[in-house]
């Protein structure tokens, strides 16, 4: 038996992004668009009683809402996103506030407050950083959540459309095989 080498290890600056010089990390929204529109006009000639020149035009819809990237979703995560940073403005302020006070009526009376005094006073205010800590953190992510949901819902309605193009793939029959099959103008 032998074994195989282990993999040599990433070096610790290594992320997995695509490297910068990479072009074909990203999609032209215009090319998948033109694609996308040939492909339905090629499948309506060729098929024109079958529906599925249908299916391809609202995956042409898809695209064009992907390149407009400016729906009623895009406005939403604006909003969220500007309220997001102003209610961790407000935690950080209140925040602030707070430990700012605390801080002045420790100054304002020195010898009133014992060592053992300070440790409520302490724990409170770590309690209150935490916890604002974690809200401003809740806070900057609600945009981010946001545009994924809006990507998920998306890529769920490309998918949806793949399964009914998967679906009127299954009834085809190879042009090859069949012997009254036309050729059109636009098949290529």
């Amino acid at each position: 038996m032998s074994r195989s080498a282990a993999p040599a290890p990433r070096p610790a600056d290594h992320d997995d992004g695509p490297p910068d010089s990479s072009r074909f990390q990203h999609l032209d929204g215009g090319a998948v668009r033109r694609s996308a529109s040939e492909l339905q006009s090629r499948i309506s000639s060729r098929f024109p009683d079958r529906s599925l020149w249908e299916v391809c035009g609202e995956v042409v819809a898809l695209v064009d809402e992907v390149n407009a990237g400016s729906g009623i979703s895009r406005r939403r995560v604006r909003l969220a996103r500007l309220l997001s940073r102003v209610g961790m403005v407000a935690v950080v302020l209140f925040l602030g506030g707070a430990v700012a006070l605390a801080a002045a009526e420790l100054a304002s009376s020195p010898d009133a407050v014992g060592p053992v005094d300070l440790l409520p006073l302490i724990e409170t205010i770590i309690n209150d950083l935490v916890f604002g800590g974690i809200a401003v953190f809740f806070l900057f992510t609600v945009p981010e959540r946001m545009e994924r949901a809006r990507v998920l819902r998306i890529l769920h309605r490309l998918r949806s459309l793949a399964h009914v193009i998967d679906m009127h793939q299954l009834t085809k029959v190879p042009e090859r095989l069949e012997r009254s099959s036309r050729r059109t103008a636009a098949s290529g």
